[in-house]
């Protein structure tokens, strides 16, 4: 009897041990963290979406750019962030059971690009009448990206104009040559930065002096010299133009503010014409003077021509004076009308301060004209 018990109670015993040493299972699934960041700046990009491919459920990154997805089971992932002004972008991972895999992402941003903005108008002025057939299109634009900028310019008789004079143009300033007289001219300038954007400016025109015959009453191109002009205070020289502008308006030689190289500081200094004797003026006639130019004056200094009436005081006639630079051959006009039907000398008067000192001023073409 007492073997019996034994027996049973070895049995028992091995069912309680069996019992009691079953393995567990471990983890059955794995954890992918990461964290999402601005790839411009590496800042971290809060509330960005992530979601998995295969789907596991979605969630957003917080504050510091850190997201965790749970309860993946092993395997490929494609994990992707995406946010409003951000590129989304993908990572793939292998998720382990009982690993916690990292995912970090890295966005870029969309790049908004501002368009240029609209031109302005430098010369000549919008609606500006008496023309020169020979003038120079001058406008300015600022672009607030900083992108390189540029440009197509529409040109034509017709409004608005649809004549392409330049694209793919990268200055700012473009003559134009043998217009035709008391015609109206309208232009446009269409903007385009590196980004692709464009703007389109508004039309301006002007209109060229008429088609009537100038009378010469007086001319100079100083391909002869310096003639019967002369110089006071020194500086005004006569030959051909080096360095500043490398070259006359025409021919070889003009008149300069030292041809060889940069004026002096303190100068007061005339070119001054012969005596010329101006006809009378009727209604509808004008008395011109008209001349080309460069110049590039240091800050401060600038440029005035000016008229004396039988040998008296000089009297400044052009406005605004010229300073700053025009680094092209300009013609500029001058109505002398009010001067009509006495005599008169005309005087390039040059002045410079302390300071700087630059290339200066030279003049070519000189003619004075009655219309």
């Amino acid at each position: 009897m007492k073997s019996i018990k034994n027996i049973v109670l070895i049995a028992l015993f091995t069912v309680f041990c069996t019992c009691t040493e079953d393995t567990d299972p471990g983890p059955t699934t794995g954890t992918i963290s990461g964290k999402v960041t601005n790839s411009e700046n590496g800042a971290p990009i809060d509330g960005a979406d992530i979601k998995t491919d295969p789907a596991t459920g979605s969630v957003k990154s917080d504050s510091e750019g850190d997201y965790t997805i749970s309860g993946a089971s092993p395997g490929q992932y494609k994990i992707i962030a995406s946010k409003t002004d951000y590129i989304s972008d993908t990572v793939e991972v292998t998720v382990t059971a009982g690993v916690t895999t990292p995912g970090d992402i890295t966005l870029d941003p969309v790049i908004v690009n501002n368009p240029p903005d609209e031109p302005d108008n430098n010369s000549p002025t919008p609606g500006a009448v008496d023309q020169p057939t020979s003038i120079i299109l001058d406008w300015s634009t600022t672009d607030e990206d900083g992108d390189s900028l540029t440009y197509e310019v529409l040109f034509d008789t017709v409004n608005p104009p649809v004549e392409s004079l330049v694209s793919d143009y990268d200055s700012k300033a473009i003559q134009i040559d043998n217009l035709e007289s008391g015609t109206t001219y309208y232009w446009q300038v269409i903007i385009t930065d590196s980004q692709g954007g464009v703007t389109t400016g508004e039309v301006w025109e002007f209109t060229t002096s008429s088609a009537s015959d100038p009378v010469g009453v007086s001319e100079m191109d100083f391909e002869n010299g310096i003639g019967d002009w002369s110089v006071d205070n020194g500086l005004w020289e006569v030959g051909e133009a080096t360095p500043g502008p490398e070259s006359a308006h025409s021919g070889q030689q003009v008149a300069g503010t030292v041809l060889g190289g940069d004026y002096s500081d303190n100068a007061n200094t005339r070119l001054i014409s012969p005596s010329i004797s101006l006809p009378g003026v009727q209604s509808g006639e004008k008395i011109q003077l008209k001349f080309w130019h460069w110049y590039l004056f240091a800050s401060g200094d600038k440029g005035l021509v000016q008229v004396s009436v039988d040998g008296g005081e000089w009297e400044t006639v052009s406005d605004p004076d010229f300073d700053g630079s025009s680094p092209v051959w300009t013609q500029h006009v001058i109505d002398l009308s009010e001067y009509g039907d006495s005599n008169v000398r005309i005087a390039f008067y040059f002045t410079s301060n302390g300071a700087w000192i630059n290339n200066g001023w030279y003049v070519d073409d000189v003619s004075v004209e009655k219309n």
